[in-house]
């Protein structure tokens, strides 16, 4: 694996800023030199930042803050750390992999933002009262039907409108030669929006692609249809959500 490839798997741990020292400076230096990585790198903080904007400020506990200005200290004791070569890495994640792992980690930040402040984003997203503020990405619930009850999902839109993904969980497993097929509904008219698969515990993610503005449609809906796709629904409905 070339120091090329091994940048592009760290690169979401180190824009979560969750990478140590020596490999942050290591990938730092690689960045300086090589342009593809820092867009993708960008890509990636992007989403990020988008994402933080939706979860509520909290402060943080006495206790908390104490134990953080705590590790500060330690660590400015410590001294710099000395360079090593790169770790070695398991095999190259596929860019969806990768970005699968990065939604993963962000979807559990997202999680913990809301038990930190007393559930007031999961309120607002299931409340759906208004639309987005302009300059935020905007979350929308999918809810579950009968034909799959325990299933759960959200729509990730960008704050622009452009852009999309879309995560899923505990969704039933596809039978062989099947794919869920995410719908645009708009005047009643259906919209395909992503053709994707689920993992064996149901999870699954993909991005969102539509001719117009995903804010442009009310309403979506995720059904089961065979490989390849449908031009309508055939399969039963398993999630569905709108927008405000």
């Amino acid at each position: 694996m070339t120091e090329h490839d091994q940048v592009l798997e760290l690169l979401p741990a180190f824009v979560l800023g969750s990478l140590d020292e020596a490999e942050v400076i290591w990938v730092v230096d690689h960045l300086t030199g090589c342009e593809r990585c820092r867009l993708e790198a960008q890509a990636y903080q992007t989403v990020l930042d988008e994402l933080a904007l939706t979860v509520p400020e909290a402060a943080p506990s006495p206790e908390l803050q104490s134990r953080l200005l705590a590790r500060l200290d330690r660590r400015e004791t410590t001294g710099p750390v000395p360079l090593r070569p790169a770790p070695p890495r398991a095999p190259l994640l596929s860019f969806w992999q990768r970005a699968g792992l990065f939604w993963s980690v962000v979807s559990l930040l997202l999680v913990l933002g809301l038990s930190l402040s007393n559930l007031l984003l999961w309120q607002r997203v299931t409340s759906l009262t208004g639309p987005a503020a302009p300059d935020q990405m905007h979350a929308i619930l999918l809810s579950s039907t009968t034909a799959a009850p325990q299933a759960s999902g959200y729509l990730l839109i960008s704050a622009d409108g452009d852009r999309g993904a879309l995560v899923v969980d505990d969704l039933p497993v596809l039978p062989a030669g099947s794919e869920y097929q995410l719908w645009l509904i708009r005047d009643g008219q259906r919209t395909s929006g992503a053709l994707f698969s689920v993992d064996e515990a149901g999870y699954g993610l993909t991005w969102i692609t539509a001719p117009d503005s995903l804010f442009s449609y009310p309403e979506f809906g995720i059904s089961l249809e065979p490989s390849g796709g449908s031009p309508a629904p055939t399969g039963p409905k398993v999630l569905g959500g709108t927008q405000p």
